[in-house]
């Protein structure tokens, strides 16, 4: 499988809707590589929650999201959200930190063997 790490200025937005926006970004790339299965990690609780079904999505923008995902999802064997802790998703958080510091083009896709699609960063080991 292919590892990709993107960092991409969103504009304003809450982080909800970046956390949303950055599953989505993952769908799409894992779709493009013509991958069979998605492996996606988050530290946002919402996002996995929401996904699982054990949270409702009831704002507006949030439901449109979740729409898209369900669309997307129909293109894989399979699709897996894990919920990480925040002390393990420091890349995330850099890659995060380096698009909002640098509002500008991101630099090109990051793509190596081994793992899976990694835009919300994987989880690093203590």
């Amino acid at each position: 499988m292919a590892r990709l790490s993107i960092s991409e200025y969103i504009g304003q937005a809450t982080n909800n809707a970046a956390e949303w926006r950055a599953y989505l970004r993952a769908l799409k790339e894992a779709k493009a590589l013509g991958a069979h299965e998605a492996v996606i990690f988050t530290d946002s609780e919402l996002l996995a929650r929401q996904i699982e079904g054990r949270y409702k999505v009831r704002d507006p923008v949030l439901r449109q999201f979740f729409t898209q995902a369900k669309s997307l999802a129909g293109y894989f064997l399979s699709v897996k959200l894990t919920h990480i802790t925040r002390e393990h998703n420091k890349k995330a958080d850099a890659l995060a930190r380096r698009s909002v510091e640098g509002k500008e083009k991101p630099p090109p896709r990051e793509v190596s063997q081994g793992g899976g699609i990694d835009c919300s960063g994987q989880p690093e080991t203590l």
